[in-house]
């Protein structure tokens, strides 16, 4: 990272830690993890039974996440278009 960047993402951390804390969350529960520019998959992964309506049964029913987050683990491969396929699919599928 540039200086630059390295100057940017102190600020970015800051205003996140204070939106954490804005909402309930204390600066000693807070944590910074790795820089990571991936796309970690598998958070949130999809049961087999939520294969047709591709909404975890974990999240609300008007919330709906199109990421890797569905998938079922990180494909360390760039994902951007399997992203991009799974985003069109759920919207497809909303109702």
């Amino acid at each position: 990272m540039t200086q630059t960047d390295t100057v940017r993402m102190e600020g970015a951390v800051r205003l996140a830690g204070r939106i954490l804390e804005h909402m309930g969350i204390p600066e000693e529960k807070q944590f910074l993890g790795t820089l990571n520019a991936g796309h970690p998959g598998g958070m949130l992964p999809l049961a087999r039974s939520e294969k047709d309506s591709l909404h975890p049964s974990l999240l609300p029913g008007n919330l709906y996440v199109a990421d890797a987050t569905i998938l079922p683990k990180a494909m360390g491969n760039p994902p951007m278009l399997t992203i991009m396929a799974l985003a069109k699919k759920i919207a497809a599928v909303v109702p």
